[in-house]
C-alpha cells in the first residue's frame, strides 16, 4: 500500500511539473522567436523482488515516474509578413546578438525591434542590436537590411547584423546563451517576423493527457491512503 501512495504520488508531481512546461508553451504560441520546451519522463530504478524464503529473485517492481532532462526545441518556426521595417526573422540557423543590459552578449531569434530613444537598433526590453562593430545606431526606421545582413541608411551602410550560432541554453524572456559562439552565415528577410515553433494542436492534446494522467494518479492516491487507514484501523481493534 505504501508503494501504491508513493508510485501515485511521485505521478502527480511529474505531470505537475509537464502540464507547467506545456502550459508556458501554449502561453507563447504568438511570441515571435519562440522555442517550445519539452520535458522527458522516466522513471526511478527498478527495484528487484526476492522470494523472503528462497532467497530467489522473481523479478522487478518499479517505483514510479520522474520527470528526466528538460529540452528545447530549436527547429524553424513559421515566417509571417509584418511589413514593418524594424522586423527581422532569420531563415537559417543562428541567433541575432545583442548588447545585454549587465553589459555581455545575450542572444535571441525575436526579431521584433524597435529604434530606440538614442537611434539604436533594439529588443522592448532595451537590449540594443549588435552588429560586426558594435550596437546598430539606425536612427530612423526607414532603413534597408540586406539578405547577408548589411544594414543601410539613405544608401549608405551603416553596419552589418551579427548572427552567431553555438550550443544554445534557454534563458528568460526570450533570451539565449550560447557556448562557444561564432560568427554564422544567416539569410536575413526584413518586413518579416519568426513565429513560435510550438504547435497549438500538439500542445493541447499532450496537455489533456497530461491532465488524465494526473487525475488518475490522484484516485490511485485516495485509493492507496484510503486501504492504508483501513488496515491500520482493523489491526487496531483486533483483540
Amino acid at each position: 500500500m505504501l508503494r501504491g501512495i508513493t508510485a501515485s504520488a511521485s505521478g502527480m508531481i511529474t505531470q505537475t511539473q509537464r502540464i507547467n512546461v506545456l502550459s508556458n508553451d501554449l502561453s507563447n504560441v504568438d511570441t515571435p522567436g519562440f522555442k517550445r520546451d519539452d520535458l522527458t519522463l522516466t522513471t526511478f530504478k527498478d527495484q528487484l523482488i526476492y522470494n523472503l524464503n528462497t532467497g530467489t529473485q522473481i523479478g522487478t517492481m518499479s517505483a514510479g515516474t520522474m520527470a528526466g532532462a528538460e529540452t528545447t526545441d530549436l527547429t524553424q518556426g513559421s515566417l509571417d509578413q509584418t511589413g514593418l521595417s524594424t522586423d527581422l526573422a532569420l531563415t537559417s540557423g543562428g541567433f541575432f546578438a545583442l548588447q545585454g543590459t549587465s553589459g555581455g552578449t545575450e542572444y535571441t531569434r525575436d526579431g521584433a525591434f524597435t529604434v530606440d530613444a538614442q537611434g539604436y537598433l533594439a529588443l522592448s526590453t532595451g537590449q540594443r542590436v549588435l552588429g560586426e562593430n558594435g550596437p546598430l545606431q539606425v536612427g530612423t526606421d526607414d532603413f534597408r537590411v540586406s539578405s547577408d545582413g548589411e544594414v543601410s541608411v539613405s544608401g549608405r551602410t551603416v553596419g552589418k547584423l551579427a548572427v552567431y550560432n553555438g550550443t544554445a541554453t534557454k534563458q528568460a524572456d526570450g533570451l539565449f546563451t550560447l557556448t562557444g559562439a561564432s560568427r554564422a552565415q544567416a539569410t536575413v528577410m526584413q518586413g518579416y517576423l519568426e513565429g513560435s515553433n510550438e504547435d497549438i494542436v500538439s500542445a493541447m492534446t499532450a496537455l489533456m493527457a497530461s491532465s488524465r494522467a494526473y487525475q488518475s494518479c490522484q484516485e490511485a492516491f485516495k485509493i492507496s491512503d484510503q486501504s492504508e487507514q483501513l488496515a491500520v484501523n482493523q489491526v487496531g481493534s483486533l483483540k
